[in-house]
């Protein structure tokens, strides 16, 4: 559709979108030699991961009794890891580093203590997220080799945001996605990818408007495939309430 400038800025507001860096450019450019902009606007078409559930890979070879093991050793494996580093900080730290994951510290005194917490922490962050960048229940910045690392784990599904630091759209939805995060908890993974600061991986996905909500979860094939594009939406999708059901919707979870 195309309409005159002063038409599609008011287009854009409308459905609280804007355009991501690329397009942008592109359109502005129309704009000043052909006074006119082209506006695309479309909505196409972890359970708790605790200690006691695998990855889906293994989940389809191993019986209910293996799953719980396998996920136990690799809790053990990345607690043991996380100790490690924790034991190796200073108690100012070891502090400074639980209040920035939202944990509290002061019923404990000594360091040893402190260490286990974060190092407990640590090791769930690990077996939630596959490059370490996301934790249950918040909203997590990636980069595209996270991201990309992400989308091979099959583990639990993702909702991705991708946005731009200028757009106010985006600003909008922030507070949206940090209550749906804090909803979901464990189920869910929920991920913030700058589109200005990896341009080449939002054209891959194909990203036009910003914000841009895209959702994945594995699909029937096999899990090595990893994760699939099941849903995407441009724009703010309302309040709360209709983000939350179109993760129903479209990723099964509640």
């Amino acid at each position: 559709v195309l309409v005159s400038g002063r038409a599609a800025t008011s287009a854009l507001a409308k459905n609280r979108l804007c355009l991501s860096s690329p397009y942008r450019q592109r359109m502005e450019a129309m704009s000043s030699a052909l006074h006119e902009l082209r506006i695309v606007s479309a909505v196409s078409s972890r359970d708790t991961y605790g200690v006691g559930r695998p990855a889906a890979a293994a989940a389809a070879t191993v019986t209910a009794t293996d799953k719980g093991a396998a996920t136990s050793e690799r809790y053990q494996t990345a607690y043991t890891k996380a100790m490690e580093k924790a034991s190796s900080m200073r108690v100012k730290e070891l502090r400074a580093e639980l209040a920035s994951r939202s944990i509290g510290w002061a019923d404990l005194f000594e360091k040893q203590e402190l260490a286990a917490r974060l190092a407990a922490s640590m090791a769930e962050a690990a077996l939630f997220s596959a490059s370490g960048a996301l934790q249950p229940g918040r909203v997590g910045m990636v980069t595209a080799s996270q991201l990309k690392e992400e989308l091979q784990d099959t583990s639990t599904p993702l909702v991705l945001d991708v946005f731009a630091t200028w757009c106010g759209p985006c600003k909008m939805l922030a507070p949206l996605l940090e209550t749906l995060s804090a909803q979901l908890g464990s189920k869910c993974r929920v991920a913030k990818m700058d589109s200005d600061a990896e341009p080449q991986l939002s054209t891959e996905l194909r990203v036009q408007g910003l914000p841009t909500l895209v959702f994945f979860r594995a699909g029937s094939s096999s899990a090595s495939d990893g994760l699939s594009e099941v849903h995407r939406v441009e724009g703010v999708p309302g309040k709360a309430d209709a983000l939350r059901a179109l993760v129903q919707e479209h990723l099964g979870v509640s």
